[in-house]
């Protein structure tokens, strides 16, 4: 058993560095533009200080996040390595390996014995939904979310019931601050937290005693909803998925969401973008196979942990590992779950990066449901045999998975090509185009622009790509009459006055261009491409678009 704990933390990065290791490409894809790229606060260590006091990114206040610490992390990366793709992909690797060794430790604690230990934490580490938040940089949040959630709860739980003006509490409450800093569902582990201190209970006190341990945590949740709330000047995104959906509506998707929750979690063979869940599961307008089987999965999930808590919170001191140890599955399932299950308003129907916490709360509950299995049918060797193989054959078949998946989460182009083969949409075709033009194969690019506005003629990125493809090639009229299209339709698009000052300084009018730019800082104040391109506009330096 000592040679296992040794070797056991070894194995568990070196697998995470096998499958997730930038080695090949590591492209900026999807929300990665928006969040990093062209996020002026993720820029610079000053920028991003300024940042606390802005949304997230700073320039589309209608998505309602505030994850300063998110941004700091990337500025951090920028300031150090610069705006180069690979670095940013292997620090969210580091991180994850980070949070597999914290989930070790975790279940060490649960005294599940170093075995069953590595075990969740093996299965965790080569789980394929994973892919979304590790592999894309805009992920970031998920990882540094679960690392300071997991590092509060091991040290509120290292207290050992001590008061909550311990030093152990306290820095408790001080990494629970840097969840909720980082994303939106890290305001979750106070749930979780408080099911632990009532369910483990260190000491023998009472539940409710023991909840005065999370005084510190209660006001820190209190201080960020006070910050967030001055900031963004409200709560929901302005495009909340399913605002104005009736009650039955609302109510029928919730369950097909949670039914998909469901499927990813316990057999993720198909690992796809958002669109494609968002055409798969739609609004719902009636009851369908999915949507009931999802909600009577939700009603078994919620049950089983208020029976568990009734029976335990009536004992003077739980025992573990057993019916307390998974009660805190439970809650390190369900409360992750909550913010996405359209309880609240959310601007996505879907995504795995949202399955990624409450990943680790199923998989403690699935070892713990394994070991009983086999405890009951077989004597303590085969049962040993028997959980290693089925770790072996789980954790390896998860890692092809998650390797695969994480090729095209770091290539743009392959990801984009892997949504496109099930899914015909015009925001996919839009972003293949912009990530070939990238790649600077224009043939390719302009049938994917062709594509997307067969579907859509009035689709504004499609218009933006055919313009970027015709300042290209030289077609200079053309690609001004498009920019000028954009700017009449949305005064506000700050990309298409970018755009449209480009051209002009590409057919030497730098007078006219600058006002363009001009126009451009005026709506997103700080851009650092606006700055840059007004400053070679008034020195009359002309600047290839990006």
């Amino acid at each position: 058993m000592n040679a296992l704990r040794r070797a056991a933390p070894w194995v568990l990065v070196l697998s995470v560095l096998a499958v997730h290791w930038p080695v090949d490409r590591g492209d900026f894809t999807y929300d990665d533009r928006d969040f990093v790229q062209t996020n002026f606060a993720a820029q610079s260590i000053g920028s991003a200080l300024r940042g606390f006091a802005l949304p997230f990114p700073p320039t589309q206040p209608e998505r309602a996040l505030y994850r300063p610490l998110t941004g700091m992390t990337y500025a951090v990366d920028a300031s150090t390595r610069g705006m180069y793709g690979p670095g940013f992909h292997q620090t969210n690797t580091i991180l994850y390996a980070l949070i597999v060794l914290l989930v070790y430790r975790l279940a060490i604690t649960y005294r599940l014995g170093p075995g069953f230990a590595f075990v969740v934490a093996a299965l965790f580490a080569m789980h394929p939904v994973h892919s979304d938040a590790v592999d894309s940089i805009s992920g970031r949040s998920e990882l540094l979310a679960l690392v300071f959630g997991l590092g509060a709860l091991l040290a509120f739980l290292g207290a050992g019931g001590r008061s909550w003006r311990s030093p152990a509490v306290l820095g408790s409450a001080v990494l629970y601050a840097f969840a909720c800093l980082s994303k939106e569902t890290g305001t979750t582990w106070l749930g979780i937290l408080a099911v632990h201190a009532m369910a483990l209970r260190p000491g023998g006190r009472a539940p409710l005693e023991a909840l005065r341990g999370l005084l510190p945590h209660a006001f820190v949740l209190l201080l960020y909803a006070g910050v967030r709330s001055a900031v963004l000047g409200g709560v929901s995104p302005d495009t909340a998925v399913l605002s104005g959906s009736g009650l039955a509506a609302h109510l029928w998707t919730m369950g097909a969401v949670f039914w998909i929750d469901l499927v990813q979690l316990v057999a993720p063979a198909n690992l796809e973008i958002d669109f494609y869940y968002q055409a798969v599961i739609g609004i719902r307008q009636g009851p369908s196979w999915d949507s009931l089987l999802g909600w009577a999965a939700l009603v078994f999930a919620v049950a089983v942990p208020v029976t568990l808590a009734c029976r335990q919170f009536g004992k003077a001191q739980a025992a573990l590992p057993g019916p307390a140890t998974a009660l805190c599955g439970f809650a390190l399932l369900l409360f992750p779950l909550f913010p996405t299950a359209h309880v609240l308003p959310i601007g996505a129907l879907f995504a795995e990066r949202f399955l990624f916490a409450p990943s680790l709360g199923f998989v403690v509950l699935a070892v713990l449901a394994g070991r009983a299995a086999l405890r009951r049918i077989l004597p303590p060797a085969g049962v040993r045999i028997a959980a290693t193989l089925a770790t072996l054959v789980l954790a390896s078949t998860g890692g092809v998975l998650s390797h695969e998946r994480a090729l095209e989460w770091r290539d743009a182009v392959l990801l984009w090509q892997s949504a496109s083969q099930r899914l015909e949409d015009k925001r996919v075709h839009a972003n293949l185009a912009a990530a070939y033009l990238e790649r600077g194969q224009d043939h390719l690019a302009r049938a994917q622009i062709a594509r997307a506005l067969d579907l859509d003629p009035d689709y504004v990125p499609a218009l933006g790509n055919r313009g970027l493809l015709e300042i290209r090639q030289g077609n200079l009229e053309a690609a001004r009459a498009t920019f000028e299209e954009l700017v009449q339709r949305n005064p506000r698009d700050a990309l298409s006055w970018f755009n449209l000052g480009q051209v002009s300084l590409e057919l030497d009018e730098p007078e006219q261009a600058a006002l363009h730019f001009q126009r451009a800082l005026e709506l997103v104040p700080g851009d650092p491409r606006f700055v840059d391109a007004l400053a070679r506009a008034r020195s009359g330096s002309p600047q290839d678009p990006r």
